[in-house]
């Protein structure tokens, strides 16, 4: 049996919870042929149901997002020094930052995202 989909459409991250209901779909008596995970496909009803949420986080692991700037503010610079200072050589945090882009014509704006926690792993962006 072939059985195939499509995933990280919209510039979706793909998730654990999303792997696992593409397994989940395999184990049916008829899985789901061309399914779709990662969007709620309410055109053509492809989706796979996430049934277990999976969270691979350490406990203690801190995730945050902060409000944005526009293009050349110095937020992008900013939140580069936050997120040094927080995961520094000076302490015994380990930090991870992202910065969503979004650009127009005329302007641009910034969303931050940053985590930090006391284990060295690298995490998924999931807020």
């Amino acid at each position: 049996m072939i059985v195939g989909g499509r995933y990280g459409l919209g510039s979706k991250d793909t998730t654990p919870s999303q792997i696992k209901a593409v397994f989940d779909n395999l184990k049916e008596e008829n899985p789901k042929d061309r399914f779709t995970i990662g969007i709620v496909d309410d055109v053509t009803y492809t989706s796979l149901e996430i049934k277990e949420e999976i969270n691979t986080e350490p406990e203690g692991t801190i995730r945050c997002k902060f409000w944005g700037g526009f293009g050349s503010d110095g937020t992008v610079g900013a939140n580069k020094s936050a997120i040094k200072i927080i995961g520094g050589d000076d302490t015994d945090m380990y930090a991870q930052g992202y910065l969503h882009t979004i650009v127009k014509i005329r302007w641009s704006y910034h969303i931050p995202f940053k985590i930090w926690s006391r284990t060295n792993k690298i995490h998924l962006f999931d807020f």
